[in-house]
């Protein structure tokens, strides 16, 4: 008895999209079988207008449809449009539990009991389930995520993201437009980002003409410390040193240090409490050090 197709096709990432367009264009008898209500998940669940970088940067592109750097809302919309110009096969909200059989005769189990026969099969169901997450007390708390879907959600909030790959950079920077954000590495570079995201992140740790500082607590006395004052001055780079910040050395210094941005001069509220931190009234805290954030 002949297969109900040739190929099944398991995942409509770009892999699993990619030889759909292909099969569909060779006229070769397919379906691509994907468990959500939509192609691609894993950048589907990207934040909002994220940049995608698409473009294979070892593999040569052998592939159907378009592949460069575009937003995420981009990056659907092309897929979308290519897999349908291409004429592929594509049923949603299929979700595989079981693969039998062997090449020739596979036998494809769909949750709810269908099944469909296939003479080959081609998983590209990606690693967007595997997520690498924290082995430290308190990963389980509520405050830890592991997704970003907008980053406008969050206003003036601390945030510390964990990592600098590509995704905690992409975030840390997209996060730090309305919130104070840490990004905690545990190296003193970005050996793993993209060319493009280190430079991006450099910059914006690099940025000594932007204003903003912090005031610390140092003797008794109040220091203010410019952000650009971070900067080594014969390489131009913001000096590094790694802490535990665990010790209680860190704790204290953290207890004893005001971070202070534009923002913070235009929120009377906030403002307020700064100055009461540093025992000043607001005039008399933004008099004295108003200059650190522009104001």
């Amino acid at each position: 008895m002949a297969a109900d197709f040739q190929i099944v096709i398991i995942g409509s990432g770009p892999a699993g999209l990619s030889a759909a367009a292909h099969a569909a264009k060779k006229g070769v008898k397919h379906v691509l079988l994907e468990a959500e209500s939509h192609i691609n998940h894993t950048i589907f669940k990207y934040q909002k207008k994220k940049l995608v970088m698409a473009t294979p940067e070892i593999l040569p592109l052998r592939s159907d449809l378009e592949f460069k750097e575009e937003s995420r809302e981009e990056v659907i919309d092309s897929w979308t449009s290519g897999t349908n110009s291409a004429g592929a096969n594509i049923r949603f909200n299929a979700q595989v539990t079981s693969i039998k059989g062997q090449k020739g005769e596979f036998v494809v189990g769909l949750a709810g009991g269908e099944t469909m026969t296939a003479e080959s099969i081609v998983l590209a169901i990606g690693v967007q389930g595997n997520l690498n997450t924290l082995r430290v007390p308190g990963a389980e708390w509520d405050k830890v995520q592991y997704q970003l879907d907008d980053p406008d959600e969050y206003q003036g909030e601390q945030i510390a993201v964990i990592g600098v790959g590509d995704a905690g950079i992409e975030n840390a920077l997209a996060l730090a437009t309305n919130n104070v954000v840490s990004v905690i590495n545990t190296a003193d570079d970005f050996p793993r980002a993209k060319p493009a995201n280190a430079a991006l992140i450099r910059a914006a740790i690099d940025k000594g003409d932007e204003p903003g500082g912090m005031i610390t607590i140092q003797g008794g006395h109040m220091v203010p410390l410019p952000f650009g004052s971070f900067s080594d001055p014969e390489t131009g780079r913001v000096r590094i040193r790694l802490v535990d910040v665990e010790s209680s050395s860190y704790r204290v210094a953290r207890e004893y240090m005001i971070r202070l941005d534009r923002k913070d001069l235009g929120d009377p509220e906030k403002l307020r409490r700064i100055a009461t931190a540093a025992g000043l009234s607001s005039e008399a805290f933004r008099d004295r050090y108003g200059y650190l954030a522009g104001g």
